[in-house]
């Protein structure tokens, strides 16, 4: 609305009034920004600033820069008080928050930024009305030079050039009859927007092609894929002539506050490293919720912008594409300038990874925000990922006892058999049910010396022996526990049944001769074709005659061939029975 404005269009103009009213921030961005987008409109922009409530224009002061030009109206015009008019087009080259209202500019010389002489100001008169008496009148000197240039105390720019900047095709025509310099004068008559003069300049043989970005800068998006397609049609055929043109990549993508909003969202869409601070500032402090969101999914951005928005979606938007250093940063800047709101925020989002945070960033929180120390340690505590729970636990970091058995699994499957004794150990007093440690038996021979002391803390049936036989693994700590086992077995026939030619391998490991009965186990190694004279067997004292006789049965290289489900707990046994599998 605000770049095809018409101050005869008393609808459109109640429209923008209104907006303006509404949503200050934009609205008065928005009027700034097309003052110097459209300088053929100064007047209808004038007329509205005029139509603005006392306060809004008390606003202005702070947010909102004009050219000269349009400063030089508000005073003939008694809008506003001269020292008034002359203070916001004065704050033009201080206004660092403004600054691309300047450095834009730089595609014409800055001639929408220069203070103009009373003379001077009679040409841009003529080029904003398009009056050509007046312009012939201005030139009527004998001896005129048309290609005089305006500004001698600044940037000067020729005459031709500031009509087409203004877009005053009678002007530019009779201008150019007078054959003038048109040295650099596509920028202005892209800025201007009048095809017509811009068809007139092709054919005089001026070169468009790196104009296309400026129709960009100055929304002119109507021109944007003409001026694109004109110019390619151009270097093909340069091309064809065999004059390669060294500037076909002169289309940049490029982003700037000038840009349309529908630009901006397009480049949003295909590149989301775009810095959009001003837009999202002025749509936060007006309250737009849903442009914020929406222009936050795809953009980079800047502190200030960050600890302006209080939506949570825009925050989180955000945060998705921030890198985790840039994140860390956050949370100081919270912390130092105390935005609590946003270091909540950022304690809860799921890039909040304490392990990388500066521990004397969380001795400053302790200190100075208890509460929120406590809410970071119960997210600690909240983790239900085995993998980030193993993390925690190598920096030691609490642990919910929820995920326990899971972190001891993850450990083993990572082969990380010292961080699984650690954890178990110091979480021992977890009450891990009998299922979790009969899982936890199968997972790893390593796990078997906790995982039978804890079964056997439960006092459970005797169907708990043959697990704990058949996962038996030998180590030092197991303690009292194997020859228990074996006990229980040697004297229930129900168990021994179901016993494998493994289950009595293992099973010999574990049994003590000067306390149990052996001769079932015998007839057991008997049976499965293990030992072949169980009488002679029967008569020694030593386990480890038995066993010697049991790995050089020539039964054993049968079941070292056999596959066997679970039976690979059992293959460290003996050195002997690692020696026959790796000969076979």
């Amino acid at each position: 609305m605000f770049l095809n404005y018409d101050r005869n269009n008393e609808e459109q103009t109640h429209k923008l009034v209104d907006f303006i009213e509404n949503h200050v921030y934009t609205g008065l961005r928005e009027l700034s920004t097309n003052i110097f987008l459209r300088p053929q409109k100064v007047k209808d922009y004038v007329h509205l600033y005029s139509l603005l409530s006392r306060n809004i224009k008390i606003i202005s002061c702070h947010n909102f820069v004009c050219t000269p030009i349009f400063s030089h109206y508000l005073i003939k015009e008694g809008i506003c008080s001269e020292f008034e008019a002359k203070q916001l087009s004065a704050r033009l080259p201080n206004q660092s928050d403004m600054f691309y209202l300047h450095s834009f500019s730089e595609f014409i010389n800055s001639s929408n930024c220069q203070l103009p002489n009373s003379h001077e100001i009679e040409f841009i008169e003529s080029f904003i009305e398009d009056d050509l008496n007046k312009l012939v009148e201005l030139t009527s000197a004998t001896n005129f030079d048309y290609s005089h240039k305006i500004f001698q105390d600044g940037k000067s720019v020729s005459l031709i050039n500031l009509s087409a900047m203004y877009g005053a095709i009678k002007c530019f025509k009779y201008l150019l009859v007078h054959n003038p310099d048109l040295q650099d004068i596509c920028n202005y008559a892209v800025v201007g927007g009048n095809t017509e003069i811009i068809r007139i300049l092709k054919q005089a043989g001026v070169n468009f092609n790196d104009t296309s970005i400026v129709s960009l800068y100055f929304r002119r998006d109507e021109l944007f894929d003409w001026l694109r397609s004109e110019t390619t049609e151009d270097n093909n055929q340069e091309n064809q002539n065999g004059n390669q043109n060294q500037n076909q990549n002169h289309i940049e993508y490029s982003i700037t506050e000038t840009l349309s909003i529908k630009a901006i969202y397009s480049l949003t869409k295909k590149n989301p490293l775009l810095c959009i601070n001003d837009w999202l500032s002025v749509f936060t402090l007006d309250g737009l919720v849903e442009p914020v969101r929406e222009l936050s999914k795809n953009c980079m951005f800047s502190n200030s912008l960050f600890f302006l928005i209080r939506d949570e979606e825009s925050l989180n938007n955000l945060l998705l594409k921030a890198p985790q250093k840039y994140f860390n940063k956050l949370i100081s800047y919270s912390i130092s300038k105390e935005y609590l709101f946003h270091l909540r925020f950022l304690i809860h989002h799921p890039k909040f990874d304490y392990i990388k945070i500066d521990k004397n960033i969380i001795t400053e929180i302790n200190n100075r925000y208890k509460n929120i120390y406590d809410e970071i340690q119960a997210i600690i505590s909240s983790v239900i990922s085995p993998e980030k729970a193993y993390q925690n636990f190598l920096h030691n970091l609490p642990i919910n006892e929820n995920i326990v058995f899971d972190l001891m699994k993850h450990c083993i499957q990572i082969n990380d058999i010292l961080t699984y004794n650690e954890v178990s150990k110091k979480y021992s007093y977890v009450n891990f049910s009998l299922e979790q440690l009969l899982e936890l038996l199968k997972f790893s021979p390593f796990t078997w010396s906790f995982a039978s002391k804890k079964i056997v803390e439960k006092e459970p049936d005797g169907s708990v022996c043959i697990p704990l036989t058949r996962y038996y693994f030998i180590s030092e700590d197991n303690g009292i526990i194997p020859a228990q086992v074996a006990d229980i077995i040697m004297k229930d026939p129900e168990l021994q049944s179901q016993l494998t030619a493994y289950d009595c391998i293992n099973l010999l490991s574990m049994i003590q001769l000067e306390y149990t009965d052996i001769s079932p186990l015998i007839s057991l190694l008997t049976k499965f074709g293990l030992i072949s004279d169980p009488d002679y067997v029967s008569r020694l004292y030593l386990k480890n005659d038995i066993q010697e006789i049991v790995y050089q049965s020539p039964q054993i290289d049968q079941l070292i061939k056999e596959d066997v489900d679970n039976s690979i707990s059992i293959i460290p046994v003996q050195p002997m029975f690692i020696k026959k599998s790796q000969w076979n």
